[in-house]
């Protein structure tokens, strides 16, 4: 009778476990994020070229009021690579787009624009 009890405590407690994970997958949680940001303003800031030839970036250039598109990429990133070719079709047809790449090296921009 005792080893009945030793065989269906880890059962049941890896039955629980397997309850809560699956009751954790179906039921989502909150997906709604709340930006801190929300009426505040941008903040300033002025970031270097990463190609030569290409001016940098700056807050003041953002300031305008007109609507554009800022893409925040690196050149290792599989996804990034993935959607380029829809982000050199919106260039294309006239919407502004700035990049800013992250955790890569000058060489490798170059290479990946």
């Amino acid at each position: 009778m005792k080893n009945r009890w030793v065989l269906f405590v880890p059962l049941a407690i890896m039955g629980l476990l397997f309850g809560a994970f699956v009751y954790r997958l179906t039921v989502p949680g909150e997906k709604l994020i709340q930006s801190q940001w929300i009426d505040k303003p941008m903040p300033l800031f002025d970031l270097p070229p990463a190609t030569a030839g290409v001016a940098g970036l700056k807050s003041s250039q953002l300031a305008d009021g007109r609507p554009r598109l800022v893409n925040v990429f690196a050149s290792w990133c599989v996804p990034c690579r993935a959607e380029a070719p829809q982000l050199e079709a919106l260039k294309a047809a006239g919407v502004p787009i700035d990049g800013i790449a992250i955790r890569d090296r000058p060489d490798d921009v170059a290479m990946f624009l």
